[in-house]
């Protein structure tokens, strides 16, 4: 393996030791609504909105995640494959799941240009379910993954993967806040979800 490769991260190239830290917690049922691109910085803004997580029903509160040193961008839409998709009836659930998989097996995953991608969230956010990042040698990598839902895309599956250095946090009341608190917050709401639940 050549110098350059060791050094490239992302989910594609995951280098031997990288650690993966998941934002599950915060980021779940969130919706990424704008990304801004500095180029110039290389740099880039993802703003979210998570309702879960603002303090009363109409708080218009939303978060941030920046990344520096921004070396790569890219934004992957799955389309389904357009024949039918039938279950006999009487199938077992194990036939059933069977199928289901034979099904999505048959689907197409295709690059969206970045500038169209952040140009359709305004009408299109991208509703998160499950988002991670990995670092290694002192690289970082970002994933985001959900469906893009709206006036462009009709319930599209999506990933988001972004390559830098750092990533930090930002709330827009302008309150000091990290990464690590937005995990935290995320993380006390499910603790608090799963016990209504249980009670």
């Amino acid at each position: 393996m050549s110098e350059d490769s060791e050094q490239e991260l992302d989910w594609i190239h995951m280098p031997p030791g990288s650690e993966v830290e998941s934002l599950w917690d915060c980021l779940h049922d969130g919706e990424l609504v704008s990304s801004h691109s500095d180029l110039i910085n290389r740099a880039v803004s993802l703003e979210f909105i998570v309702h879960h997580l603002q303090e009363e029903p109409d708080d218009n509160l939303r978060f941030f995640l920046h990344l520096k040193n921004v070396q790569s961008v890219r934004a992957n839409v799955t389309f389904r494959w357009p024949g039918e998709f039938i279950v006999p009836e009487g199938a077992s659930r194990d036939e059933e799941l069977r199928m289901g998989k034979e099904y999505q097996a048959k689907w197409r995953e295709e690059s969206i240009g970045w500038l169209s991608f952040e140009g359709s969230l305004s009408t299109d956010p991208l509703l998160i379910s499950d988002a991670e990042f990995a670092r290694s040698n002192g690289m970082l990598a970002l994933k985001i993954s959900g469906s893009l839902d709206g006036e462009r895309f009709n319930d599209l599956y999506c990933s988001i993967f972004l390559r830098g250095t750092s990533i930090s946090a930002s709330r827009s009341d302008g309150e000091p806040f990290t990464l690590e608190q937005f995990i935290e917050m995320g993380r006390r709401y499910w603790e608090k979800y799963s016990q209504r639940n249980e009670g």
